[in-house]
């Protein structure tokens, strides 16, 4: 009896033991909780619209940069809007008007916008610009690479956003002046800039992409604080440039601008009345069509 009762024993033992990994696995992304009612919306649409957004998210970085994090999704009353905010890199509380309908979500960006503040770690208040210009840059581009977004709708959003970003008068550099068109569309700005210079300087072989996959490979998630100084040595270490180091010394601490009518020129954007095209021969053509497609895009 003894013998069968430790035989017994030793199978559950092993049972247990070979389980485990399966049960302590991390999920591959967020859990959804939701609370409320919608007048044309159901749960299950809710949730799928906030799990295909995880997914984009995951197509981008290779992983779902924080999978262990949680989306809580409340019903507002009287409107039809989208707001969130994100706490401590790991929770994104969302208030989804009563009024919203499926074409909301299918449009949205603010889900997005959200997941990609979980993929970049906390730099500080002077360094807000940072954080938020970031979702603001790659949040369309993650949702142009799944094919949610048009091309030709990203950058109509860059020709029609990054005016907001440009210094006025009394600006006194990007880490000091804290307005709204300067956070997010400063930012923005500023991140387009890295991005394209590393692409140029590269041949389009190295781009922003790999900066941020290596911060988050190195564990700079938005549940972690890092120093300045440690993203611009994970950015060259990645990229073999101090790209994000040397415009941050011209943006951040100054007040230059960027020539935009010449920018666009560059990358072959052309603007007639309210009708937007593209030149394929302008000079960063290509690396116009790798941003929005991923990857290097023949020329």
């Amino acid at each position: 009896m003894n013998g069968l009762r430790c035989g017994f024993f030793m199978l559950l033992a092993s049972l247990l033991v070979l389980e485990w990994p399966v049960l302590a696995a991390p999920r591959a992304v967020p859990s959804v909780r939701i609370a409320g009612s919608w007048k044309t919306l159901s749960r299950t649409q809710i949730s799928a619209w906030a799990r295909s957004a995880a997914e984009q998210v995951k197509r981008y970085y290779g992983r779902f940069p924080a999978p262990e994090a949680e989306i809580s999704i409340q019903a507002e009353e009287g409107s039809s809007a989208i707001h969130a905010r994100t706490f401590g890199g790991r929770f994104i509380r969302v208030s989804l008007g009563v009024e919203a309908s499926a074409r909301d979500l299918r449009r949205d960006w603010v889900m997005v916008h959200e997941m990609v503040h979980l993929s970049f770690p906390e730099l500080g208040d002077d360094y807000a610009w940072m954080e938020e210009g970031l979702a603001t840059y790659l949040e369309p581009i993650i949702r142009a690479r799944a094919g949610v977004l048009p091309e030709d709708e990203f950058w109509e959003g860059v020709v029609q956003g990054m005016p907001h970003g440009e210094p006025q008068p009394g600006d006194r550099g990007l880490d000091r002046t804290h307005t709204w068109g300067r956070t997010y569309w400063g930012g923005a700005l500023y991140w387009l800039t890295c991005d394209l210079e590393i692409r140029e300087a590269t041949g389009n072989g190295k781009s922003l992409d790999d900066v941020l996959r290596a911060i988050l490979d190195q564990g700079g998630d938005g549940a972690h604080t890092w120093t300045l100084e440690k993203v611009f040595a994970t950015a060259k270490q990645a990229t073999g440039l101090d790209s994000l180091r040397t415009l941050h010394a011209r943006y951040g601490l100054r007040s230059e601008g960027v020539d935009l009518d010449a920018l666009s020129k560059r990358l072959g954007i052309v603007v007639a009345g309210r009708r937007l095209r593209f030149d394929d021969g302008a000079p960063l053509a290509s690396i116009r069509r790798s941003i929005t497609r991923g990857g290097s895009a023949p020329p």
